[in-house]
Protein backbone atom coordinates (compact mmCIF):
# COMPACT_ATOMS: atom_id res chain seq x y z
CA UNK A 1 0.00 0.00 0.00
CA UNK A 2 2.92 2.59 0.95
CA UNK A 3 4.31 1.58 -2.47
CA UNK A 4 1.03 2.79 -4.39
CA UNK A 5 0.88 5.74 -2.64
CA UNK A 6 4.60 6.69 -3.63
CA UNK A 7 3.38 6.00 -6.87
CA UNK A 8 1.06 8.36 -6.90
CA UNK A 9 2.64 11.59 -5.55
CA UNK A 10 5.04 12.22 -8.39
CA UNK A 11 1.78 12.13 -11.25
CA UNK A 12 0.30 14.59 -8.41
CA UNK A 13 3.16 17.01 -8.39
CA UNK A 14 3.03 16.70 -11.92
CA UNK A 15 -0.68 17.56 -12.42
CA UNK A 16 0.41 20.96 -9.98
CA UNK A 17 2.85 22.01 -12.20
CA UNK A 18 0.74 21.61 -15.64
CA UNK A 19 -2.02 23.48 -13.94
CA UNK A 20 -0.13 25.77 -12.42
CA UNK A 21 1.66 26.82 -15.78
CA UNK A 22 -1.82 27.11 -17.67
CA UNK A 23 -2.80 29.75 -14.53
CA UNK A 24 0.52 31.22 -15.59
CA UNK A 25 -0.28 31.19 -18.97
CA UNK A 26 -3.71 32.90 -18.42
CA UNK A 27 -2.29 35.90 -16.27
CA UNK A 28 0.27 36.87 -18.46
CA UNK A 29 -2.07 36.93 -21.45
CA UNK A 30 -5.25 38.78 -19.40
CA UNK A 31 -2.08 41.64 -18.13
CA UNK A 32 -1.26 42.20 -21.65
CA UNK A 33 -4.66 42.86 -22.59
CA UNK A 34 -4.75 44.90 -20.12
CA UNK A 35 -1.38 46.61 -20.85
CA UNK A 36 -2.87 47.18 -24.60
CA UNK A 37 -6.24 49.09 -23.01
CA UNK A 38 -4.24 51.80 -21.75
CA UNK A 39 -2.12 52.84 -24.44
CA UNK A 40 -4.44 54.96 -26.12
CA UNK A 41 -4.15 55.40 -29.72
CA UNK A 42 -3.40 59.00 -31.36
CA UNK A 43 -6.24 59.32 -32.71
CA UNK A 44 -8.41 58.56 -29.79
CA UNK A 45 -6.29 61.64 -28.26
CA UNK A 46 -7.59 65.54 -28.32
CA UNK A 47 -7.05 67.35 -31.73
CA UNK A 48 -5.35 70.45 -29.41
CA UNK A 49 -4.04 69.44 -26.41
CA UNK A 50 -1.99 71.66 -23.48
CA UNK A 51 1.56 72.03 -23.44
CA UNK A 52 2.91 71.45 -20.17
CA UNK A 53 7.36 71.89 -20.70
CA UNK A 54 9.62 69.67 -18.40
CA UNK A 55 12.79 70.20 -17.96
CA UNK A 56 14.47 67.55 -15.94
CA UNK A 57 12.04 64.57 -16.65
CA UNK A 58 11.08 62.78 -19.25
CA UNK A 59 7.45 60.38 -19.15
CA UNK A 60 7.28 57.84 -21.59
CA UNK A 61 3.68 56.13 -22.34
CA UNK A 62 2.55 53.92 -19.32
CA UNK A 63 4.72 56.00 -16.99
CA UNK A 64 3.67 56.90 -13.57
CA UNK A 65 5.13 60.32 -12.76
CA UNK A 66 4.92 62.95 -10.19
CA UNK A 67 5.14 66.57 -10.43
CA UNK A 68 5.21 69.53 -9.24
CA UNK A 69 4.06 73.08 -11.23
CA UNK A 70 5.58 76.23 -9.85
CA UNK A 71 4.59 78.86 -12.74
CA UNK A 72 1.49 80.36 -12.75
CA UNK A 73 1.03 79.77 -16.42
CA UNK A 74 1.23 75.82 -15.87
CA UNK A 75 -0.90 76.10 -12.67
CA UNK A 76 -3.55 77.72 -14.80
CA UNK A 77 -3.25 74.85 -17.44
CA UNK A 78 -3.40 72.17 -14.65
CA UNK A 79 -7.01 74.07 -13.42
CA UNK A 80 -8.40 74.16 -16.89
CA UNK A 81 -6.92 70.46 -17.41
CA UNK A 82 -8.95 69.13 -14.84
CA UNK A 83 -11.92 70.82 -15.27
CA UNK A 84 -11.98 69.42 -19.01
CA UNK A 85 -10.47 66.12 -19.61
CA UNK A 86 -7.56 65.84 -17.88
CA UNK A 87 -5.50 65.09 -20.24
CA UNK A 88 -2.22 67.49 -21.13
CA UNK A 89 0.63 66.83 -23.42
CA UNK A 90 4.43 66.85 -21.74
CA UNK A 91 7.26 68.16 -23.99
CA UNK A 92 10.32 68.04 -23.03
CA UNK A 93 12.13 71.64 -22.93
CA UNK A 94 16.40 71.29 -24.66
CA UNK A 95 17.44 74.07 -22.63
CA UNK A 96 16.29 75.29 -18.87
CA UNK A 97 14.62 78.61 -19.54
CA UNK A 98 16.65 81.71 -17.90
CA UNK A 99 12.99 83.16 -16.92
CA UNK A 100 11.10 79.95 -16.81
CA UNK A 101 8.97 80.23 -19.58
CA UNK A 102 10.41 77.78 -22.85
CA UNK A 103 10.40 79.12 -25.92
CA UNK A 104 8.39 76.94 -28.53
CA UNK A 105 11.29 76.16 -30.41
CA UNK A 106 13.18 75.04 -27.15
CA UNK A 107 10.71 72.06 -26.92
CA UNK A 108 11.15 68.80 -28.53
CA UNK A 109 8.43 68.08 -31.75
CA UNK A 110 7.51 64.76 -30.23
CA UNK A 111 6.01 64.76 -26.47
CA UNK A 112 3.87 62.23 -24.42
CA UNK A 113 -0.31 62.93 -23.67
CA UNK A 114 -0.76 62.18 -20.01
CA UNK A 115 -3.67 62.01 -17.86
CA UNK A 116 -3.96 63.32 -14.57
CA UNK A 117 -4.78 61.37 -11.88
CA UNK A 118 -4.53 63.12 -8.54
CA UNK A 119 -3.84 66.82 -8.32
CA UNK A 120 -3.31 68.62 -5.28
CA UNK A 121 -2.93 72.49 -4.59
CA UNK A 122 -0.54 73.81 -2.24
CA UNK A 123 -1.22 77.65 -2.83
CA UNK A 124 -2.08 79.47 -5.71
CA UNK A 125 0.91 78.99 -7.52
CA UNK A 126 2.03 75.21 -6.78
CA UNK A 127 0.20 71.70 -7.77
CA UNK A 128 1.19 68.89 -7.33
CA UNK A 129 0.45 66.19 -9.77
CA UNK A 130 0.27 62.66 -10.55
CA UNK A 131 0.34 61.98 -14.07
CA UNK A 132 0.29 58.62 -16.11
CA UNK A 133 1.29 58.55 -19.95
CA UNK A 134 -1.05 57.56 -22.25
CA UNK A 135 0.79 57.92 -25.68
CA UNK A 136 3.32 59.71 -27.68
CA UNK A 137 2.12 62.34 -30.03
CA UNK A 138 4.40 64.68 -32.45
CA UNK A 139 3.49 68.78 -32.86
CA UNK A 140 2.56 69.80 -36.19
CA UNK A 141 2.06 73.33 -34.55
CA UNK A 142 1.41 75.51 -31.93
CA UNK A 143 -2.36 77.61 -31.37
CA UNK A 144 -2.09 81.30 -29.88
CA UNK A 145 -4.85 82.03 -27.86
CA UNK A 146 -4.01 80.96 -24.34
CA UNK A 147 -1.53 82.01 -21.82
CA UNK A 148 -0.13 79.10 -22.01
CA UNK A 149 1.12 76.80 -24.97
CA UNK A 150 -0.93 74.43 -26.59
CA UNK A 151 -0.45 72.33 -29.45
CA UNK A 152 -2.37 70.81 -32.44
Amino acid sequence: MADQENKNRPEDSKKQMKQSNEENKRTSTDSSVQDNESNVPPDKLPEILPILPLFDTVLFPKMVLPLVVMQKKSVQLVDEAMQSNRIVGLQLAKTKAKDGDPDKKDLHRIGTAAMILKMAKSSEDKAQLLVQGLGRFKNIEYIPGKSYLQGK
